[in-house]
């Protein structure tokens, strides 16, 4: 993950990596858990894009 972050900084700092990032996890778990707690610290508008990709 660090890597990724590493790789593309503009994409970075204006959060895509982390939504990518949120994303891959939350679709990667949903198989296993009955719900997920998201904590955006601080980037609260970018919560409704993760929901959305993730397909919930």
């Amino acid at each position: 993950l660090i890597e990724e972050l590493k790789k593309d900084k503009e994409k970075t700092r204006s959060g895509e990596t982390g939504i990518e990032i949120a994303v891959r996890l939350v679709k990667g778990l949903k198989p296993y858990c009955h719900g997920i707690h998201i904590m955006p610290l601080g980037w609260d508008s970018k919560v409704p894009e993760i929901l959305s990709q993730a397909g919930l």
